[in-house]
Formats: C-alpha cells, sequence, structure tokens
C-alpha cells in the first residue's frame, strides 16, 4: 500500500478472550492498516484460531454469519491449506496463536471504507504465527463483510473463554493518506 501513515490508536491487550478496539474508524480515511503484534494464548494450547469482527456506530460487535473470508494458510510442516467460508460470524485471520513460550503471532490488516455507510466493508491480511504442533505458519486473506452500516472498532476474538489472549501484546491502528 503506498501512501504515508498516521497513527491513530496503539491498543495493548489485557487477558481477555474478547479485545475490542473502539472509535478508531472515521471520514478522515477510507484505508486503515491495523497492525496486531506478538498477540498470544495466555494458556498452554494449540493452534487455536482468532478471528475479526467490526463495531458499528452504535457501539454493537456485528457477530451475524454476514462475513465472507478466503485464507491461503501456508505451514512449515505440511502443505498449504484453502480455508473459506461464505456465512461466517467474524474475518479468520489465518494466524494461530499459540502460548508466548512457543513464538510469536502478528498479522497485518488493511480495511477499506469501514466508515462508509453506502458500502460493503473489505479487507485484506497478512499473518505469521507458530506453534508447537504445527510450526511456522504464514497466512495470507481477504474478507468482507456484507452490511452498509458505519463501522467505528472492531473486536478480536476468540470463541472459547477458556483460552484468553495474553496481556501486553499490541494493536496499532494508522489511517492511510
Amino acid at each position: 500500500m503506498a501512501g504515508s501513515l498516521e497513527l491513530i490508536k496503539v491498543f495493548t491487550t489485557t487477558v481477555s478472550n474478547l479485545l475490542n478496539v473502539t472509535d478508531v474508524f472515521s471520514s478522515d480515511y477510507d484505508v486503515y492498516k491495523i497492525v496486531i503484534s506478538g498477540l498470544n494464548q495466555d494458556t498452554n494450547v494449540g493452534n487455536e484460531i482468532n478471528g475479526l469482527r467490526f463495531i458499528d456506530s452504535g457501539g454493537s460487535v456485528i457477530a451475524a454469519s454476514d462475513y465472507d473470508y478466503a485464507v491461503l494458510e501456508m505451514s512449515s510442516s505440511s502443505s498449504f491449506f484453502e480455508n473459506k467460508s461464505a456465512t461466517a460470524d467474524a474475518i479468520f485471520m489465518g494466524q494461530r496463536a499459540d502460548q508466548v513460550g512457543d513464538g510469536s503471532n502478528n498479522t497485518v490488516f488493511y480495511v477499506f471504507n469501514p466508515f462508509d455507510s453506502s458500502t460493503y466493508t473489505f479487507s485484506i491480511n497478512e499473518s505469521s504465527s507458530f506453534d508447537d504442533t504445527e510450526g511456522l505458519k504464514g497466512g495470507k486473506g481477504m474478507g468482507v463483510l456484507h452490511q452498509t452500516s458505519s463501522m467505528t472498532g472492531f473486536q478480536i476474538f476468540d470463541s472459547d473463554s477458556g483460552r484468553p489472549f495474553e496481556s501486553g501484546s499490541k494493536i496499532s491502528v494508522y489511517g492511510v493518506k
């Protein structure tokens, strides 16, 4: 993505399976870059999947089956795998969030037109992660939210409350000029 970046917000995680980053999307930008650095589980679990959901201008998390995504997962220990859905409740990040002792997990999202209520919200993403079962894993994907509401934030989540994220990971949001 060409263009200059302007930092909007840095969010530091706490121990939780729901990470809400609010008040970051506005009419100031059409494109946003989200950098998720060092996201890991707080407990010793393996091969767990994270998702991204959007938060509308009323503060509601969009958790309906209105997301489509397609992710190519590339593993150092096996062949590639295509992960896709046309009726998901989130956009799959293509990352495994294993315990911090097993490695560091990172994802970059570009989000297009989240605040524009006349169009769908689209995203592309790349991820790198490591878990002790599958080894090094890369992901490259895209997604769309099939709603034309104005989105002002997003949520990173794990559907199992017994697998919370650890504290201290960083989520940075930039506007792309």
